[in-house]
Order: C-alpha cells, then sequence, then structure tokens
C-alpha cells in the first residue's frame, strides 16, 4: 500500500468517527496554495481544521508529536484561505488532531491556537 493509500483509509476511518459524533464533514483534502488540510468538519458554530496521523505504535511517540511546527503553519495558512474563500462568519475556528494507533482513535480539538 502506499503513502497516498495508507493516509486515505486512515483519513476514511476518521471521517466516520467524526460522523458518529454529529460532526458534519465540510472537506476532505482541502488545498490552498499548495498548502492541505486534512478534514475540514462542522458541529453546531464550531469549525474544526483537522490533521489525521497514524503510526503503528506509539513506541517512538504520540503521533501528534510529528506534527512540525512548519506543518502547523501550513495549515493555518490553509485554514485561512478556506474562511476566506468561503466568506465564513459567525463561527469559532479551531484546530483539532485526530491520531491513530493500533486500531484506536483519539481527537484533540484545540490541537493549537491561531
Amino acid at each position: 500500500m502506499t503513502t497516498k493509500e495508507t493516509g486515505n483509509k486512515y483519513e476514511a476511518q476518521a471521517v466516520i468517527y467524526l460522523k458518529q459524533r454529529d460532526w458534519l464533514i465540510l472537506d476532505r483534502n482541502y488545498n490552498f496554495h499548495h498548502k492541505e488540510i486534512d478534514i475540514i468538519a462542522q458541529k453546531d458554530d464550531e469549525i474544526c481544521f483537522i490533521e489525521v496521523k497514524y503510526r503503528k505504535s506509539d513506541e517512538f511517540g504520540h503521533p501528534e508529536q510529528f506534527v512540525t511546527t512548519q506543518k502547523k503553519r501550513n495549515i493555518k495558512y490553509a485554514a485561512k484561505g478556506y474562511v476566506m474563500e468561503k466568506n465564513i462568519v459567525d463561527k469559532n475556528f479551531t484546530f483539532g488532531i485526530i491520531s491513530i494507533i493500533r486500531g484506536k482513535i483519539f481527537f484533540k480539538r484545540g490541537f493549537f491556537q491561531w
């Protein structure tokens, strides 16, 4: 399985997880000037920009530890582009991460700030 196929597989699992918890999926693999957000989801008045990370084990660290400062900058940049492009007002924006380790899914909202 290629890296892209693996990513798609675990992003699909993350989408199912979110939908089961009443999140509306607004977009997947959103690109803005070559910066990507894996999932954009909404629940009530919150829009969450979500990075999905998978690891076979946490032996070398939790998946969220592998999200670099540069990756966070890229997600913020793309999120600003999304908000501008869609002309969204009156919503709360958060950044989240879904970590998948050995089939277990962990969702952390407020992973980082603007």
